[in-house]
């Protein structure tokens, strides 16, 4: 039997980025007064500019897609999840120890979820995973795509303010592009305005139903 739950006291908001399809594999989007170009390493924006880029660039050695059966990589997703659970934006609660060691072999047999992790280098040479997203494909009936959601994102709080969360949405934005989808979402709680205003910044904006999509 499904549980089936109704959470009053629980507020959240879909959030969305439709994606435009380009040669090369660009895409623009425009928010506001922000215009970002992506996929092409150009940006023009009196806030974010080349060096803005490089500067995010410059902060972390690579952006990993996690393989379900790589020990190492299973083993930082799982630690990073529940460094989420138990921040107080995730709910202030450890997950369980039995569900967290199943979770890579249930997404790797699940078949639709791609995870994430920005890795960063230490000074004693060595790679410490920073940040995670965890994504599920889903479809589009009115546009007969894909859409990817983004059902998890976190930074850890000894990395946060050196614009991971930006290049982690940069990174999954291209990876739903190869994939044709027609559009990223996500979900954020309404009181989590520090996330709120990331993923605006970004270019996410309020769900609104479009027969197109």
């Amino acid at each position: 039997m499904l549980r089936r739950t109704i959470q009053s006291s629980f507020f959240s908001r879909v959030l969305q980025l439709k994606l435009n399809h380009h040669s090369g594999g660009a895409t623009l989007l425009i928010s506001q007064n922000r215009c970002f170009s992506y996929g092409d390493n150009k940006q023009s924006n009196e806030d974010t500019n080349d060096s803005t880029q490089q500067k995010i660039m410059s902060t972390y050695q690579k952006i990993v897609k996690v393989d379900y059966t790589n020990t190492q990589q299973s083993t930082d997703l799982c630690n990073l999840l529940n460094s989420y659970a138990m921040d107080p934006k995730g709910g202030g609660e450890p997950i369980d120890s039995s569900m967290l060691s199943s979770l890579p072999s249930q997404l790797q047999n699940f078949g639709h979820a791609t995870s994430f992790i920005v890795y960063i280098d230490t000074d004693d040479g060595k790679q410490q995973p920073a940040a995670l997203a965890n994504c599920i494909l889903s479809f589009s009936t009115f546009a007969a795509k894909p859409i990817l959601n983004i059902h998890d994102v976190f930074v850890d709080a000894d990395f946060r303010g050196r614009g991971l969360s930006q290049a982690l949405l940069k990174h999954v934005e291209q990876y739903a592009i190869k994939l044709g989808c027609c559009k990223l979402t996500l979900e954020v709680q309404d009181k989590n305005t520090e996330a709120m205003n990331s993923y605006k910044k970004f270019g996410f904006d309020a769900y609104e139903l479009d027969p197109a999509d």
